[in-house]
C-alpha cells in the first residue's frame, strides 16, 4: 500500500479551504489518496501549491493564481502538455493553476459572467449565453484532463503511483453507464394534461398536441394503461440489460405552484404502485424529481422522499430537479437541502439546451458551500445527455446526433461516466415523442459494451463514496504509522 502524496499549501487564507476541497476532487478521480500537511518537515513535502517560490520544499510545484478562485476572472481553454485545459488568459504552461481552475469547473463560477439580461425568472439560461471559450468546451472533461495532468507530474516524482492507484471502476470496467428516467407525465387523461395539449394544440396549431387532447378522453381514469405511463415498457425494454432509476415527481399541497411543473404525477393520479414496488424488488432505482419551487421550501424535500418511500415500502437516496431548477446563482444553497432532507446524491447538474458536462467533469463530486466554506456532503452525478438534447435540439437532428455521440466518445476515453436522463413518457415513440425511443435504442451499444459498468445513480454513489472512505482510511493508516514512529 503506497502511502499518500503529502501538499503542503503556501496560499491566501481566503482561498485554502476550496483549494483543498480541489485537491480532493482530484484525488477522487486518481483513485490517489492526498494528505495536506499542517506543519510539515521538509522531506515530507511532495509537492508545493503557492503563489510565490518556496525554495528548498517540496520536490515539486503547482503555481497558484488567486484569480482562478474569483467568478469575474477571464478564463479560457489553453493547451497544457498536448491536453485542453481550463486556465486564466495568458497563462503559461508554467504559470497555469491546475488546482484553482479545478475549483473553478466544479464550482460553476464562470457562469457567475451570465448577465441577468440572458437569464429567465428561474436563473436559468441557454449554453449559448456563457464565455465563448467555455462554450466551446462544454462537451470536454476537463477536470479528468486536469487530473490526468496531475498524474504524469506526480509521476515523475514518485514512482508506482498509478499502479497503486484504487481501481475507478469495479471488476476491471474503463468507463461507466447509468441510465435515467424523468417521470414528467404519467396519463393523457389527466386533467391539467388535456388543458394543456388542447391549448398547445390551438396556439400553436399542433397537431401531435390536439391528438393528445383528443386521445385523452380514451384515457380518463386508466393511468396504468395509456401510454405515458411506460414503466412497464422500460421493463421489458432494459430487462435483458442493465436496471435504470425512474426519478417521480412529487409535490406536496402547500408547495407554490409553477406553470412549468409537471401535469400529472404519481401523487395525483391512481397509479398501480404493485408494478413499481415489484420493479424496484427487481434492481430498479427510484428516486424524487423535485418541483421547480423545492429550492425554496425545506420541507418539499422531506415531503417527497418520504412519500415515494411509503409507496414502494423501500428507502430512496437520489434525486434529480425538474427543469434542472436548482438555485443557479448560488447552487451550493440547494445542495444544502439536499443533504438537510437526508439525500446522498444529486444529478441535477446538466445544461437544459445542450449536450455537455456542465462542471467541466462527467465523474461524481461533492459540490462545494460558498458561504460556509466546506463541502457538501453529497455527491453530485453530472447528467451529461438527455433525450431532448438530441430530439429537440435546435441543431438539424444528424447534427445534434453527432454532438451526442461525440460527447459519449470523449466520457468513454476519459473512464468517467455517461448518465443519460430519457423521460418515462417518451417511451410511446409517438405524439411529441416521435422519435424519441428510437434514438435511444440507437445508443443501446453502450449497454452492450463490455467494457463498460452499468449501474443506477444509486449504486455509483454508494461505489464512489465507498472508495472514497478507502483513500481516506489510507491517510488515516498512514498519519497513525508516523505517530507511532515518534
Amino acid at each position: 500500500m503506497i502511502s499518500p502524496v503529502h501538499f503542503l499549501l503556501r496560499v491566501p487564507a481566503r482561498v485554502e479551504a476550496q483549494a483543498r476541497h480541489a485537491l480532493g476532487v482530484l484525488s477522487d478521480a486518481l483513485g490517489i489518496p492526498f494528505r495536506v500537511l499542517a506543519d510539515p518537515e521538509q522531506d515530507q513535502v511532495d509537492v508545493v501549491y503557492s503563489d510565490t517560490p518556496v525554495p528548498g520544499l517540496g520536490r515539486l510545484r503547482l503555481p497558484c493564481d488567486v484569480s482562478a478562485y474569483e467568478p469575474d476572472a477571464k478564463h479560457t481553454h489553453l493547451t497544457v502538455d498536448e491536453t485542453k485545459v481550463w486556465g486564466r488568459e495568458k497563462a503559461t504552461p508554467d504559470t497555469w493553476d491546475l488546482i484553482g481552475t479545478t475549483f473553478r469547473l466544479i464550482s460553476l463560477l464562470d457562469e457567475d459572467q451570465v448577465s441577468e439580461e440572458h437569464r429567465d425568472r428561474r436563473g436559468v439560461f441557454s449554453v449559448s449565453s456563457l464565455p465563448a471559450a467555455r462554450e466551446r468546451m462544454c462537451a470536454e472533461p476537463l477536470v479528468e484532463n486536469h487530473a490526468a495532468i496531475l498524474l504524469q507530474r506526480l509521476s515523475h516524482i514518485r514512482a508506482g503511483l498509478k499502479e497503486s492507484a484504487v481501481p475507478r471502476w469495479p471488476s476491471g470496467k474503463q468507463y461507466a453507464v447509468v441510465l435515467t428516467h424523468d417521470t414528467d407525465a404519467v396519463s393523457l387523461g389527466a386533467g391539467m394534461e388535456m388543458l394543456y395539449n388542447l391549448a398547445k394544440g390551438l396556439i400553436r396549431r399542433d397537431t401531435a398536441h390536439l391528438r393528445m387532447f383528443r386521445d385523452g378522453f380514451r384515457y380518463l381514469r386508466k393511468a396504468d394503461r395509456n401510454p405515458l405511463f411506460g414503466f412497464p415498457q422500460w421493463r421489458e425494454i432494459e430487462a435483458a440489460r442493465l436496471r435504470s432509476c425512474f426519478f417521480l415527481y412529487a409535490k406536496s399541497p402547500k408547495l407554490k405552484r409553477d406553470l412549468n411543473d409537471c401535469r400529472s404525477s404519481v401523487v395525483e393520479q391512481d397509479i398501480d404502485w404493485n408494478l413499481l414496488r415489484s420493479m424496484a424488488d427487481d434492481g430498479w432505482e427510484f428516486g424524487f424529481h423535485a418541483p421547480i419551487h423545492a429550492k425554496e421550501d425545506p420541507s418539499a424535500f422531506v415531503w417527497g422522499k418520504e412519500f415515494i418511500e411509503r409507496q414502494l415500502g423501500k428507502s430512496i437516496s437520489g434525486l434529480r430537479h425538474h427543469y434542472w431548477a436548482l438555485d443557479w446563482r448560488r447552487p451550493y444553497l440547494t445542495f444544502r437541502l439536499h443533504e438537510e432532507a437526508g439525500f446522498h446524491y444529486d444529478a441535477s447538474i446538466a445544461w437544459r439546451d445542450r449536450a455537455g458536462l456542465r462542471a467541466g467533469t462527467c465523474l461524481p463530486y461533492m459540490p462545494f458551500d460558498l458561504e460556509q466554506q466546506a463541502p457538501i456532503n453529497i455527491w453530485e452525478i453530472p447528467t451529461a445527455l438527455m433525450d431532448g438534447h438530441i430530439c429537440k435540439s435546435a441543431e438539424p437532428s444528424m447534427q445534434a446526433a453527432a454532438q451526442a455521440w461525440d460527447l459519449i466518445r470523449r466520457i468513454k476515453s476519459s473512464g468517467g461516466v455517461g448518465t443519460l436522463d430519457w423521460h418515462t413518457e417518451t417511451v410511446c415513440n409517438s405524439y411529441c415523442y416521435q422519435g424519441y425511443l428510437t434514438r435511444l435504442l440507437e445508443l443501446m451499444h453502450l449497454f452492450e459494451d463490455s467494457s463498460a459498468w452499468l449501474t443506477t445513480p444509486g449504486e455509483l454513489a454508494q461505489h464512489w463514496n465507498a472508495r472514497h472512505e478507502q483513500m481516506e482510511a489510507r491517510t488515516r493508516n498512514r498519519d497513525a504509522v508516523i505517530v507511532a514512529m515518534a
